[in-house]
């Protein structure tokens, strides 16, 4: 089989149809999957049967009317490339712009009604291609600014995106240059070859990669629920242990400050009992919140027990560990008044432990800190004890807000 143009638009059109049906499958049979990635999976199979309902009718011009196949084909192929941005923006969860996807083919329809435009070929090609550019360079940038998961095939996906972009747009400028009155005319010559064959192959490579995107999306899924707490969204208990016991192991000897914050809601069950389990939650869920909005870069905070959480400050000062537990348990009393319209205060209790990572091995550390916490349920609640390794100086706490041990 000789690589002409009939062939490659062939073999395009063959990959898009086998792609979407493939993703159709995967959507039927997988409904275990997140909204989003069930709904993205619909979308891209649909965004593919349009694209390579365009693409075909594109290539049956002879044995089509030329307006319809020029009208209605490029309007499925605008539409097409149109729901492929559609269904990034679903996978990460970004409003999804219907209407977007929508709009340029229907106004290329609608420009196609005018005899001025339609007669102009030029403009006819470079309305098209443009569109093609724009909605490319759209998806790769929501392919590279959203990808919080940093999901490395979504990266790809977006490089692929800008390929498409560029070669749309060299495309359009060489149709201009060599003064083509019709693409097929361009599609005899090499550089039409050579833009079916690039366009085949990232036609092939995002095939792929949207199946690779949302396997790798749906592992990143089971990752955070293997390792996060459903109801507050910290670290489980493993792994807290498992990120504070890397950062340890990456010190290799040397010394480096550190702290370890243990919290425990204040008469916990009673507010379960005098309110409900779903005041209690919410209550848990505050807390973690109010966790995650002090952590800083490595810092790790974690729900190890029931209401007992644990945060775990690598390169920290006695100092700033301090200031940060006590901003903790402030923000908390006030955050549940307000969240209970000040029919309730909960009050959190804490031990603090700070030490050095070459003297003081982690282990130590969590015990020295859970003794603390339950020497400030002991002596009222409502405060954070603390405590430093006896290495480092013990910086002055704010006057009222903790309590200090001598060493065990």
């Amino acid at each position: 089989m000789s690589l002409d143009a009939v062939t490659l638009i062939f073999a395009i059109v063959v990959v898009k149809f086998v792609a979407a049906l493939l993703l159709i499958l995967v959507w039927q049979v997988m409904p275990h999957q997140s909204e989003e990635n069930r709904a993205s999976v619909l979308t891209w199979s649909i965004c593919l049967i349009t694209g390579g309902v365009g693409t075909l009718i594109i290539a049956m011009r002879q044995d089509l009317t030329e307006a319809f196949s020029i009208i209605l084909g490029n309007c499925f192929l605008l539409i097409g490339i149109g729901l492929g941005r559609v269904a990034v923006s679903t996978l990460w969860n970004l409003p999804r712009h219907y209407w977007a996807a929508v709009v340029p083919g229907l106004l290329w329809v609608a420009l196609c009604q005018v005899p001025d435009f339609y007669e102009f070929k030029s403009a006819r090609a470079l309305y098209v291609q443009v569109g093609l550019v724009a909605i490319a360079a759209w998806t790769a940038n929501l392919c590279f600014r959203h990808n919080a998961n940093n999901l490395h095939t979504a990266r790809w996906l977006g490089i692929v995106s800008l390929t498409e972009a560029t070669y749309h747009a060299v495309f359009a400028a060489i149709f201009h240059v060599e003064s083509m009155s019709t693409l097929p005319d361009l599609y005899v010559e090499g550089s039409g070859k050579l833009y079916l064959l690039l366009l085949l192959i990232t036609t092939v490579a995002k095939a792929v990669l949207v199946f690779a995107v949302e396997i790798e999306k749906q592992q990143d899924v089971y990752r955070v629920q293997a390792t996060r707490d459903p109801l507050t969204g910290l670290s489980n208990r493993r792994a807290f242990f498992q990120g504070a016991r890397q950062w340890m192991s990456e010190q290799g000897g040397w010394p480096k400050p550190y702290a370890v914050l243990m919290l425990d809601v204040d008469h916990f069950k009673r507010i379960n009992d005098e309110y409900g389990h779903s005041v209690g939650d919410e209550i848990l869920r505050t807390l973690g919140q109010i966790c995650t909005h002090e952590l800083r870069v490595g810092s790790i905070a974690g729900r190890i027990g029931g209401e007992e959480f644990a945060l775990f400050f690598p390169d920290c000062t006695p100092h700033k560990a301090m200031l940060r537990a006590e901003r903790i348990r402030r923000r908390f009393i006030a955050e549940t008044q307000s969240l209970s319209g000040g029919q309730l205060t909960a009050t959190l209790s804490g031990g603090l432990f700070t030490a050095w990572s070459d003297t003081a091995p982690l282990e130590n550390a969590l015990t020295e800190a859970d003794s603390r916490l339950y020497s400030a349920k002991r002596a009222g609640r409502n405060r954070i004890i603390f405590e430093t390794s006896e290495r480092q100086d013990v910086a002055t706490a704010p006057e009222g807000a903790f309590s200090r041990t001598k060493a065990a």
